[in-house]
């Protein structure tokens, strides 16, 4: 791939207002694999730009792309590139690549984790729920590949361990507007840094009162995650979700209400392997009491 260079130094307007001439080009470039690129390909381009000595410091994105570099440009028009690749949330940037080409599988996976919450809503008793969501939950963590547990662990997979049905902890609980604007920013791997906004907070008789947040993303969704203050550590200690509706998880309610059923509440995703991510329980979702609810945890799987 090649572009034509003047010879003479241009300013970063003119720089930027040559990109349009050779996108096309650079784009299937990019393209062609999957494979992460490093940002050598962009400061090279860049490069060939003659920009001014001490004009610019570069700041270059690949769009949704792996790679991300900041630098500078010297008087010789080499860039200098202070970092290459990055690493979100102790995951390689490769993360995006596997997304883009598991992309389908992913779709699947949601697809039954919606379908699986659907069946729970519409059982007519809550304990047969409870039952089918155990069996599908088990179903997919132990065949799907999507699955959180790795691929060579999934065979000696049987099931997560939950606690009994216990009615005391099924809610329809109305969501209480009235509440402080607040603000959590998780940094994630693919996701990057996933903004949420306090919707309100539901008050839970008995048990204490749980934030509910909402997904400040493309798409939107409702999450309630939570954290119990068990001394066995018998559940996970950075807390589970109870609702994630971004993600299927949603177990229903009408108007200004929300079903919060904790009977119902899941291992994230990094409960089962630390190479995910995950949006972990904030004070306000935090109970305190033990919470004999739920999937239990195991840190040795």
């Amino acid at each position: 791939m090649a572009w034509e260079v003047p010879d003479v130094a241009w300013s970063l307007e003119q720089a930027y207002g040559q990109y349009p001439l050779v996108e096309a080009e650079f784009a299937a470039a990019l393209d062609e694999s999957l494979d992460p690129r490093g940002p050598g390909m962009l400061f090279d381009l860049v490069a060939g730009l003659g920009l001014a000595r001490g004009a610019t410091e570069i700041d270059i994105g690949c769009g949704e792309g792996s790679s991300r570099a900041t630098g500078r440009c010297d008087a010789t028009g080499r860039c200098r590139r202070d970092r290459q690749l990055r690493s979100e949330g102790g995951r390689a940037v490769t993360e995006r690549a596997r997304v883009r080409a598991d992309g389908i599988s992913l779709l699947d996976w949601r697809r039954r984790v919606a379908s699986l919450y659907a069946e729970v809503r519409a059982a007519s008793d809550a304990r047969d729920g409870h039952r089918i969501w155990q069996d599908g939950r088990n179903k997919l963590l132990g065949s799907h590949p999507q699955s959180p547990i790795p691929a060579d662990q999934r065979a000696a997979f049987t099931s997560v361990p939950v606690a009994g049905y216990d009615p005391a902890y099924r809610f329809s609980a109305r969501v209480d507007t009235d509440v402080a604007p607040a603000r959590m920013e998780v940094a994630t791997g693919a996701d990057g840094v996933v903004p949420f906004e306090r919707a309100g907070v539901v008050h839970l008789d008995g048990v204490g009162n749980l934030d509910v947040w909402w997904l400040a993303g493309y798409g939107g969704g409702i999450f309630v995650p939570v954290k119990d203050t068990r001394p066995d550590a018998a559940t996970y200690p950075g807390g589970r979700y109870v609702i994630d509706t971004a993600k299927g998880a949603d177990l229903g309610g009408r108007d200004s209400h929300l079903v919060i059923d904790l009977n119902f509440a899941y291992n994230p995703s990094c409960a089962y392997d630390p190479a995910w991510s995950c949006p972990l329980a904030p004070p306000g979702n935090t109970l305190p009491l033990p919470v004999n609810a739920g999937e239990l945890y195991h840190p040795s799987g």
